[in-house]
């Protein structure tokens, strides 16, 4: 897998990836609005592995589905399965 970090001149910071998520590159937008799912969960528990866990297999998994509920937005559910579709498309 490639990671590589980039900083830019305000201090803030990218993450280059291939993340497991072959719809990433020209969905930024939706990857993002998914990825603050896994980052506010993340900092409810105060447990950097879980914001990891959350993106495993493109967001596809079972603790992402928690996080929507502890996030407090399970009611948006088919939405973010919708993008989350978006963002495996392509995939083997």
């Amino acid at each position: 897998m490639l990671c590589v970090c980039v900083s830019g001149a305000a201090g803030d910071t990218w993450e280059i990836s291939d993340g497991g998520c072959p719809g990433r590159i020209g969905n930024r937008r939706i990857y993002d609005e998914v990825i603050q799912v896994c980052s506010d969960c993340s900092n409810v528990f105060r447990d950097t592995r879980l914001f990891r866990k959350c993106r495993r297999n493109c967001f596809f998994n079972d603790e992402f589905i928690m996080c929507l509920r502890v996030t407090e937005r399970v009611d948006e559910l088919e939405t973010f399965l919708g993008l989350i579709s978006q963002l495996n498309a392509g995939r083997k």
